[in-house]
């Protein structure tokens, strides 16, 4: 069953190839004719003419480097221009084996002449092919035809091709006759050759055959391997036009090919008012250093939007090498705000959802042209609470605000507004306070003498918050003498001791610091570091014994500590107390005394 499958199966394909006619293409010389190159699209074109009375004969180029063809029917041609690079045109036609016309690297307004007939019928003879390697491929007038096996081919001229990858191609004209039925080739092993590649542009893809190799490198270049033939090459890249080019691989030779890739973008240059606008081509959000875009030719929607802005939308159908400038100034959209506050002399700031102020004023105010947006109002004035408000800005529409602070001393008021003016102005909490420091140390024991740092505090504080500084010092030594006789029973077994007692106290201390100030009403907050220098020395003689005794106690520190306070101002007296962790883990109050301006 299957040797008849196989029967079947040959001669139905024997059958269909018998019913397709062949061409005969030869190279032919001019007609004595004037050609004429007229086309102003493909200047640099080279021109193929065929000439045949076959009608509908189609053509295609190997790497699609035909760009126009037509039939002449007055000169009984058809007029084919493709481009100047290396390739194979195949010529087809219904009812027809497709044949091909190779070009090798036609120059600029080359002229080639051919003539394409059909193949009349002809007596054919049955031969064999012996071919080395087994796996090659022939072709017998770019009919593929077996090997090592009887066949049968046209008697007379024939054109014969044999392909195998790693081996010599071998393409020769051969007579067909009776006289010899046997042919013998030898197809000549090749090896790998080293190939170059160069383009213009880096991470370009490289192409060979349809089968993708990689891309180019940093400086545009790519290498490979390949055995000596002809190959066609294809290089691409994002934004460029694609590049192929029909290559001859030789044998020991310098198989660099270069490619100049030419890019496939339209510019578009935005120039924005304001600048920090947001851009959207078609949708994808744009960062924009130069605000120049780059994008290959095609249909692209471009919008700016800005919040607190109209947005601006274009449609631009942009082409190659094209430029398209677009000027756009967006349009503030605006509302109104009416404001009105008790006490009518209220400090406001008006900050918007940045964080950054739009503005600053007193009282009441009407504001006409106000951006669009949520804002955050902070109300404050002398002896009242300060507020914080919200308040969002709508297009064409007005917003309305009316607050009134809580007075922080409501058990005093006046009817004449004059005075109670004046009144507030002598109570209002000044910027700035100096003011001297004291720091009364703690007692030691024994012989110690108690000891305090003096030094100064100065704090400024705007309308609400602020900073201070202090730096203070101190140094003390003193000195005791005392004679008499001292018995101690446990100490000294009982002894009694003659001699004198010389104890001598030494403190030292340095300190410098600074720290944020708060202020609300009469009252100051105060809450920073400082860096803190202390040194206490102690010692003691005791004279009469057979060894006298020297007793010394030396403690120091140094560090960074922590100190929080508080202070009040009022009529330009100032006064503060401020608490530290002094060493040895100890709280140290420090008294402030000055004044305010």
């Amino acid at each position: 069953m299957k040797e008849i499958c196989i029967l079947f199966f040959s001669l139905f394909t024997f059958a269909v190839s018998a019913q397709l006619k062949e061409f005969h293409i030869t190279e032919r010389d001019a007609d004595g004719t004037s050609v004429v190159q007229a086309s102003t699209t493909y200047p640099d074109n080279a021109m193929v003419l065929v000439y045949s009375n076959l009608p509908n004969l189609d053509f295609r180029s190997s790497v699609g480097g035909i760009n126009q063809q037509r039939y002449n029917q007055r000169a009984n041609r058809y007029e084919i221009l493709v481009s100047s690079q290396r390739q194979i045109l195949f010529v087809a036609a219904s009812g027809f084996i497709e044949q091909r016309i190779a070009l090798i690297n036609p120059n600029p307004k080359d002229v080639f002449h051919y003539m394409v007939e059909e193949r009349k019928g002809q007596d054919e003879l049955s031969v064999f092919f012996t071919v080395e390697p087994k796996d090659a491929k022939l072709f017998v007038d770019n009919i593929p035809t077996e090997i090592n096996q009887t066949v049968s081919v046209p008697l007379g001229m024939v054109n014969i091709r044999l392909e195998r990858e790693g081996y010599r191609s071998i393409d020769e004209s051969l007579l067909i006759s009776s006289e010899q039925v046997n042919y013998v080739y030898n197809m000549r092993q090749v090896t790998l050759e080293p190939v170059r590649i160069r383009a213009n542009v880096d991470r370009a893809r490289v192409e060979i055959d349809d089968n993708e190799k990689g891309s180019t490198d940093a400086s545009g270049g790519f290498d490979l391997f390949l055995f000596p033939g002809i190959y066609t090459i294809r290089m691409s890249r994002r934004n460029y036009l694609p590049k192929i080019q029909t290559v001859y691989v030789e044998e020991d030779g310098d198989n660099l090919f270069r490619f100049d890739l030419e890019k496939n973008v339209g510019y578009i240059n935005l120039d924005l008012e304001p600048r920090d606008a947001n851009v959207f081509i078609n949708r994808e959000k744009l960062e924009l250093n130069d605000k120049i875009v780059e994008r290959p030719p095609g249909t692209y929607v471009i919008e700016v939007r800005k919040e607190g802005f109209s947005s601006f939308a274009k449609t631009v159908e942009l082409e190659r090498d094209q430029r398209e400038s677009i000027q756009v100034e967006l349009v503030p959209q605006l509302g109104a705000l009416l404001f009105r506050c008790s006490p009518s002399d209220a400090a406001v700031v008006m900050r918007n959802s940045q964080g950054d102020i739009y503005m600053r004023w007193r009282g009441i105010r009407a504001h006409r042209e106000v951006p669009v947006g949520t804002y955050v109002l902070e109300i404050s004035a002398p002896q009242y609470r300060g507020m914080r408000k919200s308040v969002t800005i709508s297009e064409g529409e007005t917003a309305e605000v009316d607050v009134s602070l809580v007075n922080l001393n409501p058990m005093k008021s006046f009817d004449d507004p004059e005075l109670a003016k004046s009144e507030a102005s002598s109570h209002r909490a000044k910027n700035s306070m100096l003011m001297a420091t004291f720091l009364p140390r703690i007692g030691h024991s024994g012989l110690s003498l108690t000891n305090s740092s003096f030094g100064l505090h100065y704090n400024y504080v705007g309308e609400s918050w602020g900073g201070y500084f202090e730096l203070a010092s101190s140094f003390n030594s003193a000195g005791n003498t005392w004679m008499g006789d001292i018995k101690y029973p446990e100490d000294f077994n009982n002894m009694n001791i003659s001699g004198t007692f010389l104890p001598e106290v030494s403190i030292q201390s340095f300190e410098v610091g600074f720290g944020a100030a708060y202020r609300s009403g009469y009252f100051t907050f105060l809450g920073g570091l400082s860096y803190f220098s202390y040194q206490y020395f102690q010692q003691m003689d005791i004279g009469g014994l057979e060894n006298p005794w020297v007793l010394v106690s030396d403690r120091t520190f140094r560090g960074v500590i922590p100190k929080a306070g508080i202070s009040v101002q009022i009529q330009g007296l100032a006064l503060g107390y401020s608490l530290g962790i002094y060493p040895p883990n100890n709280f140290g109050s420090v008294f402030m005394l000055g004044f305010c301006f």
